[in-house]
């Protein structure tokens, strides 16, 4: 039999549905992790958060990370002591990995936070405190190599 240009169409049909299938299976296998769960209620409230940012703006909450202690440093003016807030950890790719740290900082001004089982890749750290009666907003974004 003589491979002729009928063939050759039914070939490259036959590749393509092949393709398509292929890609088909392949997109639902896909994991689609959301930032958050319950991302419509708290996109609802988000005017909070913007208020929060703002007062997070004046009462400044410095987030550093420390890739050679692999450590987190949170530093406060000198005059905001005694705050206590939670660090939420926010991996994009794998919601699996969030996790959440309260963190309390004293008269120093300073606390460190060791991290060394974070994963490799890019984190958002949002920071959530209250200082002089209002709650006070941070978002930073760190990788980790």
């Amino acid at each position: 039999m003589k491979f002729n240009w009928g063939h050759g169409v039914a070939l490259a049909y036959i590749v393509f549905a092949a393709s398509m299938i292929w890609f088909a299976v392949k997109a639902s296998q896909q994991t689609y992790d959301l930032v958050d769960e319950h991302y419509y209620e708290k996109a609802v409230g988000y005017q909070e958060i913007i208020s929060a940012q703002k007062n997070g703006q004046l009462e400044k909450l410095l987030i550093n990370y420390l890739p050679e202690n692999h450590s987190i440093v949170l530093t406060t003016d000198s005059n905001l002591t005694n705050l206590n807030g939670t660090l939420a950890f926010y991996k994009p790719d794998n919601a699996t990995a969030d996790f959440n740290l309260n963190f309390s900082i004293d008269s120093t001004g300073t606390v460190s936070i060791p991290l060394k089982q974070l994963a490799h890749g890019y984190w958002n750290i949002n920071a959530t405190w209250i200082a002089a009666g209002k709650t006070c907003y941070k978002e930073k974004r760190i990788f980790i190599e």
